[in-house]
């Protein structure tokens, strides 16, 4: 993969096309990456571009300030990236950056062990899913030796491993888990003699333990209507 020119700082772009919520056509945007990238399915190229906290897009949805497309513009970024050679290098059991964020699971500039790799898709540690190679950049081997040791002597690097799995699910399904804990603690409050008002929220966390969910989910949950949690499914 070549190597990207390192600027001083973001490069001030229009957005052209949108497709987003997050973007505003005729807007000013500033951008930290410019990245030409093979398609997996043929020989062709198509260039992207990251928008500062917003994401990253194809960059015809953009042009410079002066209106020039960035057919003819050199990569670019703001700091050292290596996107993964997804086609020359298995990742798996390796340490990756995150470049651009992306939900609740990816977080921009923190660290993910990989642990499966398909095609140009890789799965982090902790995750049930599959996310485009795109995302990541290569950490050097000599780095990830260093971060290695530092967890030997007992400091922490944040991986995937560390995400809530609550946080794993669709909102379908974390709906659904809540329904279920829900429906046990009701069964299980049926077969007891209450002296006291129950703590609903509390036995529904004692019950889903495994899931690391917390009271605010539950409280968030709780304090819906049950007609408009239906019509959600």
């Amino acid at each position: 993969m070549n190597e990207k020119n390192i600027v001083k700082e973001s490069l001030k772009v229009i957005c052209i096309k949108s497709t987003s919520r997050k973007l505003i056509k005729g807007g000013i945007y500033s951008a930290s990456c410019l990245n030409t990238q093979k398609c997996w399915h043929s020989n062709d190229y198509f260039k992207t571009i990251y928008i500062d906290n917003i994401g990253s897009y194809n960059s015809s949805y953009f042009t410079n300030i002066d209106g020039t497309s960035f057919d003819n513009t050199a990569d670019f970024t703001t700091k050292y990236q290596k996107n993964l050679d997804c086609g020359a290098i298995n990742y798996t059991g390796q340490l990756v950056r995150c470049s651009y964020g992306s939900g609740k699971i990816l977080k921009e500039g923190e660290i993910y062990f990989v642990e499966e790799q398909k095609n140009r898709t890789i799965r982090i540690k902790g995750s049930r899913f599959f996310y485009s190679s795109y995302n990541f950049n290569e950490i050097p081997v000599a780095k990830q030796r260093l971060i290695k040791l530092k967890e030997l002597k007992g400091e922490k690097t944040k991986t995937g491993d560390q995400t809530r799995k609550f946080l794993l699910f669709t909102e379908n399904e974390k709906k659904l888990i809540l329904f279920e804990l829900l429906y046990k603690v009701l069964i299980n409050l049926r077969s007891v003699e209450l002296k006291e008002k129950p703590n609903i929220p509390k036995l529904m966390l004692s019950l889903g333990g495994k899931y690391n969910i917390i009271e605010k989910e539950v409280i968030e949950f709780l304090s819906q209507e049950i007609d408009n949690l239906i019509k959600t499914f």
